[in-house]
């Protein structure tokens, strides 16, 4: 869920959601050093969710690499891409690119495979089938080609 003003109560009734919704929750979170990520975090996070918080150290930017990397593909891939009306708009977005990035968009690290999809086994792709369909998400911003049926 989108916000303008992320705030305390905000942050508790996201996971509380989560927890209805049946999301499995993450066993560690690794947070920056906003203020927002005061030090009531860690015992509530731990005593109602079960989740250890980590905190990078101070003034070390580069070790939150990968939610930066996360936050920056959003950017180029979606947000640069639209004109955003609302927060129900933005979530809306969101939602879809949260699927699209999830089971369609290869993923480089994981040797081009999706991480709904992954698995240890290989790709082996047929020679005698040379047909592609193409598929559209996310509103038609993204296109991806698969294999013909």
């Amino acid at each position: 869920m989108a916000t303008f003003s992320p705030d305390r109560k905000w942050i508790i009734q996201q996971f509380r959601n989560m927890a209805i919704d049946e999301i499995e929750f993450p066993d560690i979170i690794i947070t920056d050093n906003d203020g927002i990520y005061g030090q009531w975090l860690t015992p509530i996070f731990k005593e109602y969710f079960g989740i250890e918080i980590i905190k990078i150290p101070f003034q070390q930017p580069w070790c939150n690499g990968r939610i930066e990397r996360m936050n920056k593909t959003i950017q180029c891939e979606l947000l640069n891409r639209i004109i955003l009306s609302d927060l129900k708009h933005i979530q809306s977005q969101l939602s879809k690119y949260k699927s699209y990035y999830n089971e369609v968009r290869p993923h480089q690290g994981i040797n081009g495979k999706t991480p709904k999809y992954y698995s240890n086994s290989p790709t082996v792709l047929r020679k005698d089938i040379d047909l592609f369909e193409k598929r559209s998400h996310v509103d038609g911003l993204m296109t991806s080609f698969h294999l013909a049926a």
